[in-house]
């Protein structure tokens, strides 16, 4: 999560691609990643798929913020 101050910087992009660099240099045992996204936010729909995570299934309902319940994408990366 980021303050929206610093949205389309390209930070997640950069942590992400970091992050995905070091578990596949440090935890051969590791041969894939999970994500889950409210299906509302594009921005981080669109980061993930730019890395190479696929969408595997979706589900109402799963997440509460705050007051509000939220859907749920889920998506995986080989790596």
């Amino acid at each position: 999560l980021l303050h929206p101050d610093h949205w389309g910087q390209g930070l997640a992009q950069e942590a992400m691609q970091a992050v995905i660099a070091h578990l596949a240099q440090t935890r051969p045992d590791l041969t894939h990643l999970i994500a889950e996204v409210d299906p509302r936010n594009l921005a981080s729909l669109r980061l993930l798929a730019r890395l190479g995570f696929v969408e595997t299934g979706r589900a109402s309902r799963t997440m509460q913020w705050r007051d509000e319940w939220c859907d749920s994408v889920y998506l995986r990366r080989d790596l």
